[in-house]
């Protein structure tokens, strides 16, 4: 038989689902723009424009790591129009 596919809404652990530990995972720009469905470059003008809220957390090699919950609350927020602080 074949393995799941692993397609959308599917979760490959058996560990029971924890939002605020996914959140705070940390994600390269190009997971963290397929995640918020924009661009690397806008992520990359999010962490430079607002780095208060959206800080390199980490970097692995050079490559910046953001928090996923960062990215979260910076793309929700420029949705809605809301002021972030820039520093």
């Amino acid at each position: 038989s074949a393995p799941p596919s692993g397609g959308a809404g599917s979760r490959e652990s058996s560990t029971p689902h924890n939002a605020q530990e996914d959140l705070d995972a940390l994600v390269f720009t190009d997971e963290a723009a397929k995640l918020a469905n924009v661009s690397e470059a806008r992520i990359r003008r999010w962490a430079k424009s607002y780095p208060a809220a959206m800080p390199v957390r980490a970097r692995d090699h050079g490559r910046p790591l953001y928090r996923l919950g960062d990215v979260v609350e910076v793309e929700y927020a420029t949705r809605k129009g809301a002021r972030l602080r820039a520093s």
